[in-house]
């Protein structure tokens, strides 16, 4: 592990959350020759569940789709490095107004920060195929940017907590799919200072758990009942640890 990861990452995290976020996928009514049905949203909606991002850099963005009202909305429940850079937090509305148009087809509002102007909503379009289980989005500012979306089974776990080095205290955040081992930990030093780590291949052995960091190094936390810390003795009696 590098000096500068190791800077960002002297932690201690408490207040565990585990939710079976999606317990599968929604079951799909099929017509005699085995076609998925027009009246498969009837009843519960296919969209509302976990979608995982993949196909580019924001691989492993996760969003629940929930009912709101008489439209479905989305919120980040793990976030990703390149997203977090922009100013999008775990928990943030991602897509709005969610409304069927016909079967396997919706209309929405796609939250985009980054602009010069600023947070813009972007009108756009989902088409969903229910036998594969995967979905595309495009927006209305480039149709030919084409987004690509999975439904999966989340197992969300987070770790909430403080950390320090050098003096500096942040907020900080694990957010991970114990399914996939996937995940996020991020650092929020105020005054714009933001770090994002990418957390993968996350193994959890019942005394520590540990990922694969940025794609090049690995990072061990042990587990202390409902919180964890990192395993590097050395770095803590250098720098400390913030609880």
């Amino acid at each position: 592990m590098s000096k500068m990861t190791k800077l960002f990452i002297a932690t201690a995290f408490a207040s565990v959350l585990c939710v079976s976020c999606n317990k599968g996928n929604p079951s799909i009514p099929k017509d005699k020759k085995g076609a998925v049905s027009e009246t498969v949203t009837d009843s519960v909606d296919y969209l509302i569940g976990d979608w995982e991002r993949y196909g580019d850099d924001k691989i492993g963005m996760t969003v629940t789709v929930s009912p709101y009202g008489d439209v479905m909305t989305s919120k980040i429940i793990i976030n990703v490095s390149p997203l977090y850079d922009l100013g999008f937090n775990t928990g943030d509305m991602k897509w709005k107004s969610i409304k069927k148009v016909s079967p396997g087809k919706y209309s929405l509002t796609d939250m985009y920060k980054g602009g010069e102007s600023g947070p813009t909503n972007l009108q756009g379009e989902i088409v969903v195929d229910t036998v594969k289980g995967l979905l595309t989005l495009t927006c209305s500012d480039d149709a030919t940017k084409i987004q690509y979306w999975r439904k999966i089974d989340c197992e969300l776990v987070t770790y909430k907590g403080a950390m320090g080095a050098e003096g500096y205290v942040s907020k900080s955040e694990i957010a991970y799919n114990a399914k996939t081992g996937h995940g996020i930990m991020t650092c929020d030093y105020g005054e714009d200072n933001r770090v994002a780590v990418t957390l993968d291949r996350g193994v959890n052995d019942g005394k520590t758990i540990t990922f694969l960091t940025n794609g090049d190094s690995f990072m061990k936390f042990n587990i202390l009942g409902d919180s964890i810390k990192v395993d590097d003795p050395d770095y803590f009696a250098q720098y400390g640890i913030v609880k």
